[in-house]
């Protein structure tokens, strides 16, 4: 029998922790598992904050209401929970599977299967029902986080921060030249947040310093997430094995730290090799089809052969899907050269940069940078180009105010490579829940039977996940996944 001393529950016949905790400075309230009807969980890698909502029954307003017979106000009549609606109710999740009788045959990590967040409710609905006896509220939620940055806006300057080498050697920032009052932008979000003493943990490890240097101080009606958000948007990473690079801006759901992670690093983990996926290869799906079973299948994602739980694990049967191919209108509108127009204050000069934003040079960073000893297939992405777009008959001028060959990078090459990454080929699956599921990690597609033909080139292989949805209604846990993918398994011809 499983002994545990926190509330569970079953989940498409497998048992489950799950915990979620109403709490602020006036209480607490743990809810029954058998009162949550519905529950969503959003992680989108396009937006760091998770984010959801939960229903849950509330028939006579029993969460904020002591059902008595008594009228004496004595303390027992202390409703369970009162809802301080100043951005401090506070809603704890913890959901992840027990391993069941054996739980030496399977083992689930924690680093891998728990959600585990911490968020603020933001937000509160009352359903409109018969009568009282069936009411519910419906609470949204966000990131504790994400919270504390809208709500709060603090001074700063990289001219006076502590992260500033020049403060650091006991310059007067005030008497100090401009390049002195300047920080890389990844470092001045890490002190920015870090010296807003709102308790913000940084994952020192995964935190890229950047190669752009800003001279920037904090807007005083911009709160802290706009002031950072401004800061990001500066943001190239610093410069390795010959590569600046577009980064991801997260916070993992089990340390709570901040990274701020290069694509190129991103994609380097989730392998090359038919039989030896990577650690950011968390799972492998396989459609359910008939076809031959004669000829041996080509796997066209690596694969482990054995029975895992945190690398390449094989739980899942894809049976709704929605495959996107790429857009003709997003190909000829976005895919195009964007020609850097910057003036130099110092020198007075205008500059037109089209050297590291040129179109035709995207290809190859594409697979300099995403697929060359990172994925398995084709070195080549799947980018249709017209001679319309090679030879810059269309193209999409773009102003930097920063004339910085950084700012000019971000600005051209950076934005292409964005665009080509999320823009490209497309999948949405919906398919029995499973809580290792997260953004930002890769999943194998195959189908078992064999298959050797263009399509199937496209639709399998390695796809990067872009947002994950939980949800739960009932004793039913279903995922919502949407993923994309840059190169085929062979050449299309």
């Amino acid at each position: 029998m499983i002994n545990v001393d926190k509330p569970v529950k079953v989940l498409n016949q497998q048992q489950y922790v799950f915990e979620i905790k109403l709490h602020n400075d006036s209480g607490e309230l743990l809810c029954n598992p058998a009162t949550i009807l519905h529950m969503m969980i959003e992680d989108d890698l396009h937006f760091w904050p998770v984010k959801g909502f939960v229903v849950i029954e509330n028939a006579y307003e029993i969460i904020e209401r002591k059902l008595s017979n008594s009228s004496s106000g004595n303390s027992s009549n202390k409703p369970p929970f009162t809802f301080k609606n100043d951005g401090t109710d506070y809603i704890d999740i913890t959901i992840y599977p027990l391993n069941g009788d054996h739980p030496d045959q399977f083992k689930y990590p924690d680093k891998i299967w728990k959600i585990m967040y911490k968020c603020v409710i933001y937000d509160k609905e009352d359903y409109l029902v018969p009568n009282s006896s069936v009411k519910m509220k419906k609470f949204y939620f966000w990131d504790v986080d994400y919270q504390k940055m809208l709500a709060d806006s603090i001074q700063w300057s990289t001219a006076t921060s502590m992260g500033n080498k020049a403060v650091q050697a006991g310059y007067d920032p005030a008497q100090g030249r401009d390049d002195e009052r300047k920080m890389k932008t990844g470092e001045a979000i890490k002190y920015y947040l870090q010296e807003s003493k709102l308790d913000f943990q940084i994952n020192e490890d995964i935190f890229d310093l950047g190669s752009n240097k800003i001279f920037y101080t904090t807007f005083q009606n911009l709160n802290i997430w706009q002031n950072v958000e401004y800061m990001l948007n500066e943001h190239l990473s610093k410069k390795e094995d010959d590569k600046t690079d577009i980064c991801v801006f997260n916070k993992d759901r089990f340390t709570g730290k901040f990274e701020l992670e290069p694509y190129h690093k991103v994609f380097k983990k989730a392998g090359n090799k038919p039989e030896d996926p990577k650690e950011y290869q968390i799972e492998h799906l396989f459609f359910e089809d008939v076809g031959s079973v004669e000829k041996v299948p080509i796997y066209k994602a690596p694969i482990n052969r054995e029975v895992t739980t945190d690398i390449d694990i094989k739980l899942g049967r894809i049976k709704k899907y929605q495959y996107i191919d790429t857009s003709s209108v997003d190909n000829t509108e976005l895919f195009n050269t964007r020609p850097i127009y910057t003036y130099d204050f110092k020198n007075k000069t205008f500059s037109i940069n089209m050297k590291d934003s040129n179109v035709n040079i995207l290809k190859n960073k594409i697979s300099e940078y995403r697929i060359t000893e990172r994925l398995l297939g084709a070195p080549e992405p799947i980018l249709p180009l017209t001679d319309n777009q090679k030879t810059n008959k269309k193209i999409l001028p773009t102003y930097s105010i920063r004339s910085t060959k950084g700012s000019v990078l971000k600005k051209g090459l950076g934005s292409l490579l964005y665009t080509e990454m999320f823009l490209n080929l497309g999948i949405y699956i919906e398919l029995e829940g499973a809580s290792f599921r997260r953004s930002g990690r890769f999943v194998g597609i195959d189908r078992q039977t064999f298959s050797d033909c263009n399509f199937d080139y496209k639709l399998c292989g390695q796809w990067f996940i872009t947002k994950v949805k939980h949800i739960f209604c009932g004793e039913i846990y279903t995922n919502e996944i949407v993923a994309v993918k840059l190169n085929s398994f062979k050449a299309i011809t």
